[in-house]
């Protein structure tokens, strides 16, 4: 059986949170033209796209969803406007990723004394987009996309690929989608304090082994 560092893939792997940053920021800014607060626009897309991913989880439509109901919310049932907000949205998941900084010479080091995998959540067809994008593929060994990670997302991957799970290793920027369920399915992990949805990630109960604020800090804790 063998050792294996398993990453996450967005806020992890690449930067995608200014995505969904910038196109907040536009959707504010549109309806905030029209005699509205900005703080109050921001406040409701945010609790209302939290509300919405236990119906649309991480999905493109949950994001869209958000942003039509802003503008029904402060402009009313304006086609033109919610047409032009949705829009605003959905280009979050047509566009590429920004890689994050060092893994090119993280990614080689780490293959000298481990396998390499990556469990992603999401909607199918927008994290195998990102994946064609990724130019670092062909270093990884296996990459499986699910809908939610839990304990059992982890075992079964485990499982399949022959791995020491008390060797291994799980990355990642989110404590409730990959620390926690990492620690119950026993593997040691490493959380990526980067930028991301707090108001969905964070979890108080959640301790990780280490931290970082840097990727290639793990190169460190791993002694590669």
């Amino acid at each position: 059986m063998d050792a294996w560092v398993i990453f996450d893939a967005d806020n992890t792997l690449w930067d995608i949170e200014y995505l969904y940053d910038d196109a907040r920021n536009e959707l504010v800014e549109y309806i905030s033209k029209q005699g509205h607060s900005s703080l109050e626009i921001e406040k409701y897309q945010r609790c209302r796209d939290k509300q919405l991913i236990t119906t649309y989880g991480y999905s493109a439509c949950r994001f869209a969803r958000s942003f039509e109901d802003t503008v029904i919310r402060f402009v009313g049932y304006d086609d033109r406007c919610i047409i032009h907000c949705r829009k605003l949205a959905l280009d979050v998941f047509e566009s590429p990723a920004t890689l994050t900084s060092g893994l090119e010479e993280l990614l080689p080091l780490l293959k000298k004394n481990f396998k390499i995998g990556i469990i992603t959540a999401g909607e199918k067809w927008v994290q195998e987009r990102r994946l064609e994008h990724f130019h670092l593929l062909a270093e990884i060994d296996q990459v499986q996309v699910v809908e939610q990670k839990n304990r059992d997302v982890f075992l079964q991957f485990s499982v399949e690929n022959c791995i020491s799970v008390e060797d291994s290793w799980v990355v990642g920027d989110s404590l409730k989608s990959d620390i926690i369920p990492a620690k119950e399915a026993g593997f040691k992990t490493i959380h990526y304090d980067n930028h991301n949805w707090k108001e969905n990630e964070h979890d108080e109960s959640a301790v990780s082994d280490y931290i970082v604020k840097k990727l290639t800090d793990i190169i460190k804790i791993l002694g590669v």
